[in-house]
């Protein structure tokens, strides 16, 4: 899934992985990788969180996608993302940066409370 956000359109406000809310603030997102440091060329996965913005429990569905603005390309293979039932997460699967760099990584919502998305900023 290719987006197009440049960084002169969107700066993600929140640095590292703290939780943040989606961009219409229907939501409360988290995203953090399993492996730190984040790999580069390697593929590994990604933990998502998605909760109302109180913190309670909701059902959603989520998509994953990752973007270079710099260099006008996206992760080098589309992610897979599954849920958890015990954990109540999402897991994305198949993430793999090409190169060292400034990304931008995105979550869209598809909830009860209508869909939104969260931006995340990753330096490789």
């Amino acid at each position: 899934m290719a987006f197009a956000i440049t960084a002169r359109t969107f700066v993600p406000e929140v640095a590292g992985w703290e939780p943040q809310l989606s961009t219409k603030g229907l939501y409360r997102v988290s995203l953090k990788p399993r492996l730190e440091p984040v790999p580069i060329g390697e593929v590994h996965s990604w933990l998502v969180e998605v909760t109302e913005p109180q913190g309670g429990q909701i059902d959603v569905e989520v998509r994953f996608a990752g973007e270079m603005p710099g260099h006008g390309h996206g992760l080098s293979a589309a992610a897979e993302v599954t849920y958890d039932e015990v954990a109540e997460r999402h897991i994305v699967e198949g993430v793999r940066f090409s190169m060292a760099g400034n990304w931008l990584l995105r979550v869209d919502i598809t909830g009860p409370a209508g869909d939104d998305m969260a931006i995340f900023g990753l330096n490789l």
